[in-house]
C-alpha cells in the first residue's frame, strides 16, 4: 500500500490523467470512446468513486463530508489520508486506463511512479531527485511544485487539442 507521500507522488506522476476529467470531461471521454476502451475508464471510475463518496473529512464542527467533493477540485489530499483509497491507487497503478492514457499523452516530468512494475515491493520506490540548480535559476526552483505539473499538463493539452484541431492555423 502507499503512504499519503507516495500516494501524493503518484498522483503528481500522473496529474494529467487525475486533473483532465476535472478540467476538461469532454475530452477525456472523448479520449477513451476513441480508443474504444470506455469500459476501461468506467471500470476504474467507478471503483475510485465508490471509495471517495463514503470517505469523509471534518467539515465545520463536528460535521463530516465526502471526499469526494475535494477531489472534483482537484484537493486530493484529504482522500489520500484515508488507507483504502490509498490501497485502490497502489493496486490500480497499472490498470489499463491509467496506462493507456499515459502512452497516448505527454509522459510525466518524473515518470519514476508513474506506472510502477507491479512485483516492486513499495519500499523499492525511488526517491525523486531534485533538479540542480546551477544557475540559481528561479524557474528550477519551481520545477517541483505541484501547481508547476498541474500548469504543465494544462498547457500540453491545450497544445494537444491545438495540433488536433484542424480550425487552428498551422505552427
Amino acid at each position: 500500500m502507499f503512504t499519503v507521500i507516495q500516494a501524493r507522488k503518484f498522483i503528481d506522476a500522473n496529474l494529467s490523467f487525475f486533473m483532465t476529467p476535472i478540467k476538461d470531461n469532454q475530452a477525456f471521454g472523448k479520449f477513451y470512446q476513441k480508443n474504444l476502451t470506455l469500459n476501461l475508464i468506467a471500470d476504474y471510475s467507478s471503483k475510485l468513486t465508490g471509495l471517495l463518496y463514503p470517505a469523509t473529512q471534518p467539515y465545520g464542527k463536528g460535521a463530516n463530508i465526502s471526499v469526494i467533493y475535494a477531489w472534483k477540485e482537484g484537493n486530493f489530499e484529504p482522500a489520500l489520508l484515508h488507507s483504502t483509497i490509498r490501497q485502490f491507487l497502489y493496486d490500480n497503478r497499472n490498470h489499463p486506463a491509467l496506462t493507456s492514457w499515459n502512452a497516448h499523452h505527454a509522459a510525466p516530468l518524473d515518470d519514476s511512479l508513474a506506472i510502477l512494475p507491479t512485483v516492486a515491493p513499495v519500499s523499492s520506490i525511488p526517491e525523486p531527485v531534485a533538479p540542480q540548480n546551477t544557475h540559481n535559476s528561479p524557474i528550477l526552483t519551481h520545477c517541483n511544485s505541484p501547481r508547476f505539473h498541474a500548469r504543465l499538463a494544462m498547457l500540453i493539452e491545450e497544445r494537444h487539442k491545438e495540433e488536433l484541431d484542424p480550425s487552428t492555423p498551422g505552427i
